[in-house]
């Protein structure tokens, strides 16, 4: 299943509503609210398996996150544009899914 939201509230309310099931979660650095290493603090103080990718096209506030200690950080880090093929790997590799 596929979700898309747009504020970070959002997003966090849906998980803990869905939160069976979930294995991954892709979300924006920058959103309105509660950005997306605030959700990922969030997610991971509730589920630390979930598998995250943080996209951005803001390089610098990207790479200024990056490699900081903290259960915010990403399993993946991202920057947009990002190539359907690019992130489709990405997704398998994370998931450990094989192409069929």
């Amino acid at each position: 299943m596929f979700v898309a939201l747009l504020c970070g509230e959002e997003i966090f309310q849906r998980f803990l509503r869905s939160i069976e099931g979930i294995r991954l979660m892709m979300t924006d650095l920058e959103m309105p609210g509660m950005n997306g290493a605030e959700l990922i603090e969030q997610v991971r103080k509730i589920d630390a398996s979930i598998k995250v990718i943080l996209a951005s096209s803001n390089t610098a506030l990207l790479a200024s996150i990056q490699n900081k200690p903290g259960a915010a950080n990403p399993d993946l880090y991202l920057e947009k544009p990002i190539e359907i093929a690019d992130l489709l790997k990405s997704v398998e590799g994370l998931l450990d899914v094989a192409r069929q």
